[in-house]
């Protein structure tokens, strides 16, 4: 009597499947138990492409935790790059291992800068050049705040700079100018772009009476530096992981 009681209780247990105008439905819910695969904490967080590549070959290499043909590198932007090997059978989840986020200065272009921290944005955030050079001596020798805009076309300016102790001369802003701003990985060359420069006169903040001649950078190149300084990237690390198998995506 014991023994059908049990088996009754337990058949109660069992689905029932009904159908119902063509489809069919059950009385127990179904759940799926999901597998358990262990993974890193999380990934490391790194500011240069040296680092993220010793932290990968660590991993590897010394502690045996990955295999290069499991591993993909990924550049993100030219200012990002992280490694993850490829998705687990068990669970279909990947998992991440280190990103490198590059710490760059900050230039904000389309900003009217005063001339002297142009000057000093000019020779801090960009790699110097003759470019850099000739905009440096513009800059540094405009001892007037007239902006000649009655030859100002859209594409060239002209500014009244010093020459000499009292000389004074009119200057044409060369358009467009060549310039590699720090704003990739530092351990690959900056990619250099066109930009426009302009200046234009405005009264200081801190005197309404007294006027000053501002300075600014526009980008002209549609962004394509993006493209040339992510292929500078996935060429250092082809070269850092050479006849390893790791897949770069790019």
């Amino acid at each position: 009597m014991i023994k059908e009681a049990l088996q009754y209780v337990v058949g109660l247990n069992k689905p029932e499947v009904i159908e119902v105008n063509g489809h069919s439905y059950t009385d127990k819910r179904l759940d799926r138990i999901e597998p358990v695969v262990i993974r890193e904490t999380s990934a490391a967080e790194l500011s240069t492409l040296t680092s993220f590549v010793d932290c990968v070959k660590a991993r590897v290499e010394r502690d045996k935790a990955y295999d290069y043909s499991n591993l993909y590198l990924h550049i993100i932007s030219p200012t990002c790059v992280k490694a993850y090997e490829k998705a687990n059978e068990l669970d279909g989840y990947k998992t991440d291992i280190c990103r490198a986020d590059a710490e760059l200065p900050e230039v904000n272009f389309g900003y009217y800068y005063d001339s002297e921290s142009f000057n000093i944005l000019l020779q801090s955030r960009f790699c110097q050049d003759e470019t850099t050079k000739g905009l440096l001596s513009i800059v540094g020798n405009v001892k007037s705040s007239d902006v000649q805009t009655r030859s100002d076309n859209g594409t060239t300016q002209t500014v009244q700079t010093s020459r000499g102790i009292v000389l004074k001369e009119d200057t044409p802003l060369p358009n467009p100018v060549t310039l590699a701003p720090f704003r990739t990985f530092v351990e690959i060359d900056q990619v250099a772009s066109a930009f426009i420069f302009r200046a234009k006169e405005t009264k200081k903040f801190y005197d309404g009476d007294e006027k000053e001649i501002q300075f600014a950078l526009f980008e002209a190149d549609g962004g394509a530096w993006k493209i040339e300084a992510t292929q500078r990237i996935k060429a250092y690390l082809e070269e850092a992981f050479k006849d390893t198998g790791v897949v770069i995506l790019a």
